[in-house]
């Protein structure tokens, strides 16, 4: 949480900005990008790495924000 707002807070994206963020379903995944939606990013799937040996699963996102009208 304190993640996204201090990009927020402190206007640290250009209107083309991006973010690009590293996220396994051994995190809480859904609370985070939930959590980036809201905070007016759109999250997009980069990547998506699995492994045969565990049901681990790693997201490569890119996040961009969401300027007002």
């Amino acid at each position: 949480m304190r993640f996204f707002g201090q990009i927020i807070q402190r206007d640290l994206l250009t209107d083309d900005g991006e973010i690009y963020l590293i996220v396994s379903n051994t995190a809480e995944m859904r609370d985070i990008i939930h959590h980036a939606i809201e905070s007016g990013f759109t999250p997009e799937v980069i990547h998506r790495q699995t492994w045969d040996t565990d049901n681990v699963q790693t997201y490569l996102f890119k996040l961009r924000r969401r300027r007002a009208a």
